[in-house]
């Protein structure tokens, strides 16, 4: 758990929901826990993770929140009546939203989410790389061979860059407030006898600025909206 020096609001540790809107404290922050990981005893592994920032003045602000986690599969095996398979099935829930509502000022919101999982043989055997991206696409590529790998759930996109930068505006990536799961899943066939290794990498984060100009600023660009009104009308006077 971590909060930026200056942050006016503070996440607490293994507190997963959002802060939101706040029309008067600025801050950045991100979380992460590991609450459980066995893909041997039948517990599911488990994990939280958020970043998220709010700026209500003049600067900048980041947040970051990254999860790595290695599992070890040994496949040591004779083969009988064809080679082995491998299912792997897991259910998330991606809230992601760039947005921008302020007063005058130069504005970038992003928002960065990236999660993907590999299958790699020993021995540089090759490697299955999947990257869930919610389309009809096989996101699930092999260079094992004689390894196929196909998608039976993907219905979120799990890496997915939301920005915004005009005032107001707003781009969401399935974003709700509260816990709605979707399944993911791949089937790979034809593995050989040999040892495996899954990694899972998960990052998501933020980048936020805000230039407010000064008081004399604003006044200068007022009176240039009026010069133009003027010269127009004075145009159209003389067509008259």
């Amino acid at each position: 758990m971590a909060n930026a020096p200056g942050s006016t609001l503070l996440r607490t540790e293994n507190n997963f929901s959002f802060l939101g809107a706040d029309s008067v404290n600025s801050y950045s922050g991100s979380d992460s826990v590991i609450t459980s990981a066995e893909l041997v005893t039948g517990t599911p592994t488990s994990l939280n993770q958020i970043a998220e920032s709010l700026l209500n003045a003049n600067g900048q602000a980041q947040a970051n929140s990254e999860i790595q986690s290695n599992t070890s599969l040994n496949i040591s095996f004779s083969i009988v009546g064809g080679p082995a398979t491998l299912d792997l099935n897991f259910n998330a829930d991606p809230d992601q939203r760039a947005d921008i509502a302020g007063a005058i000022g130069d504005y970038l919101a992003q928002s960065n989410m990236n999660a993907s999982i590999t299958l790699t043989k020993s021995n540089n055997g090759g490697s299955i790389g999947w990257t869930p991206q919610g389309t009809s696409n096989n996101d699930c590529t092999s260079s094992i061979l004689g390894a196929a790998c196909t998608e039976i759930a993907d219905s979120q996109d799990l890496n997915n860059n939301a920005s915004a930068f005009f005032n107001p505006d707003t781009n969401d990536n399935s974003y709700e407030t509260g816990n709605v799961f979707s399944a993911f899943g791949i089937h790979i066939a034809n593995l050989s006898a040999g040892n495996y290794t899954i990694a899972l990498n998960s990052v998501t984060s933020t980048s936020i600025s805000r230039v407010v100009p000064e008081p004399g600023s604003l006044a200068l660009i007022g009176v240039a909206l009026l010069g133009l009104g003027f010269g127009a009308s004075r145009r159209q006077a003389k067509k008259g």
